[in-house]
């Protein structure tokens, strides 16, 4: 991965902060590569980085300090509208852009995840790498995709759910070792 980008300061995010974020990035975080439509004069499918966390609207607050101090993404209402009466509106705080995905790649490699969502955000991680590799490619043929393509699908097939534990991530483990748990 590159430098960190310029318009994020890691050193507004305390120690404190980051944990807080790698947890609810945990438990209420999307990490997906989806594949954009080819457009008419494109022979193949091209592919994006995404991650979204969303939080009911009443929760707007820490989302605006999340985006204040990481610098990333944008924050999105969304209705509430649904058939379900619990539905309530949401704020969606929305990372899409290339030099975005390195910058939360730079967060959460200094504050890991620590939960079954950290074998998705390797698999994420990856792609933004593979991402941003293609940004400065000259090679245009269709098979440039194929890496992120792979990996949006080993992405997708992580996520079904076959009721067995997950394990913990190996730093996981190691801290706890570690600390004489």
């Amino acid at each position: 991965m590159s430098a960190t980008p310029e318009h994020l300061n890691l050193r507004r995010l305390d120690d404190g902060f980051g944990h807080y974020l790698a947890g609810l990035i945990d438990g209420e975080g999307c990490f997906t590569i989806p594949r954009a439509s080819a457009r008419p004069d494109q022979a193949t499918h091209s592919y994006q980085c995404r991650f979204e966390l969303g939080l009911r609207d009443d929760d707007l607050a820490i989302l605006e300090e999340i985006q204040q101090r990481t610098g990333l993404g944008r924050l999105s209402p969304r209705s509430g509208k649904s058939s379900s009466r619990r539905n309530r509106p949401s704020i969606r705080w929305d990372i899409g852009s290339r030099r975005d995905c390195a910058g939360l790649v730079q967060i959460l490699d200094r504050y890991p995840l620590r939960a079954k969502k950290a074998a998705d955000y390797a698999i994420w991680r990856r792609a933004v790498s593979a991402w941003l590799r293609l940004s400065t490619s000259r090679y245009m043929g269709p098979e440039r995709w194929d890496e992120i393509a792979a990996l949006s699908t080993a992405l997708r097939a992580i996520r079904a759910y076959d009721g067995a534990p997950v394990a913990l991530p190996t730093s996981f483990q190691l801290a706890l070792v570690g600390s004489g748990r």
